[in-house]
C-alpha cells in the first residue's frame, strides 16, 4: 500500500531537488555604472557563467565606450533583483534591493537628502535586461 505513494514522492522531490540548484546558481548579475561627469548610466545583466566582477568590467567599459566618459564606475551591483540611482547634487548614488521599489528606497536612503527622487530603477528581467542562459554573454540597456 505504501509502495504506490512512495513512487509519487521520489518523484516530486527530486524534481523540487533538482529545481533549486537553477535558481541558487551563479550568475544573473545586475549592475549599473555610470559618469558624473556625461550623466551617462549603463545597466548590464550577466548570463548564467558570467562572474560579478566580468559583468562590472563590461558596464563600465561599455558606458566608457558607449558615452565617450573616463570616469564610468560600478554605481550599484547585486545578483538577481534590481538597481536603482539617485543624484545628491554633485554626483550619482546608486544601491541594489531585491525589488524595484527597495532598490530605489536604498538609493535614496544613500543620498541622504530629504526629497531625494529615484532617476532610474532597472530589474532582472525588464525589457532588453533578460539575462543570456548557458553562456556568458551580457543584455545592456
Amino acid at each position: 500500500m505504501f509502495k504506490p505513494l512512495a513512487f509519487a514522492v521520489i518523484p516530486a522531490v527530486c524534481a523540487v531537488g533538482l529545481a533549486a540548484p537553477a535558481q541558487a546558481d551563479g550568475g544573473g548579475y545586475i549592475v549599473i555604472a555610470g559618469s558624473d561627469s556625461t550623466h551617462a548610466v549603463e545597466t548590464t545583466v550577466g548570463g548564467s557563467e558570467a562572474s560579478l566582477s566580468d559583468v562590472e568590467a563590461y558596464a563600465v567599459s561599455h558606458c566608457a565606450e558607449r558615452h565617450g566618459a573616463t570616469d564610468c564606475r560600478v554605481l550599484a551591483e547585486g545578483q538577481r533583483g534590481c538597481v536603482a540611482l539617485s543624484d545628491n547634487g554633485q554626483s550619482f548614488v546608486g544601491a541594489w534591493g531585491a525589488t524595484r521599489s527597495a532598490a530605489g528606497a536604498a538609493a535614496v536612503a544613500k543620498v541622504g537628502v530629504a526629497r531625494a527622487n529615484v532617476d532610474i530603477a532597472r530589474c532582472v528581467g525588464d525589457p532588453g535586461l533578460t539575462p543570456p542562459t548557458g553562456n556568458s554573454f551580457w543584455a545592456t540597456q
